[in-house]
């Protein structure tokens, strides 16, 4: 009976182990990113959403602004002010869909694709790098852990402070 109980203490401290290990390799993966883009926003005075909306509208001419919102995952109003701020700077411009006078195809200018290609592969490409230089079984147990942590941020609310 003791056995059974040591090893059962054993396993809950080998899992709290590989618990603090997870969240410390998640806070560097974190930190890192989080370094990139502040690079990023300092070479090119754009926040980084701005690199996002451009990447994703190079990626997808035309697409109107609430498809480009749910592509990346942002809700109405913050799209509409990354696209003012964007037109307002010179790099994107907006056009009435021709054969629908409501819909509003959205383009990168010139500048807009000057910035874009600046900053190519800075930030998010160095992480691309990085999990293109992984092992297929590294990717996948990569790809499980990190859909599984990403389902329970959606679920779980912040907590605010007291």
């Amino acid at each position: 009976m003791r056995d059974a109980r040591e090893m059962a203490v054993g396993n809950l401290l080998q899992r709290d182990r590989r618990r603090r290990d997870a969240l410390l390799a998640a806070r560097a993966i974190i930190d890192q990113m989080r370094e990139q883009y502040r690079a990023l926003e300092r070479a090119t005075g754009a926040p980084i959403t701005s690199h996002r909306v451009l990447a994703a509208i190079s990626a997808t001419p035309g697409i109107g602004a609430s498809a480009l919102a749910q592509r990346l995952g942002m809700n109405r109003p913050a799209m509409s002010q990354a696209l003012k701020a964007l037109e307002e700077r010179g790099w994107l411009s907006r056009r009435r869909d021709l054969g629908d006078g409501r819909s509003v195809r959205l383009s990168l200018t010139e500048g807009g694709g000057q910035l874009l290609r600046s900053t190519e592969g800075r930030a998010s490409g160095k992480l691309d790098r990085c999990i293109r230089a992984l092992s297929d079984a590294e990717l996948r147990a990569a790809t499980v852990g990190l859909r599984a942590i990403a389902r329970q941020l959606a679920h779980q609310p912040l907590r605010r402070r007291a």
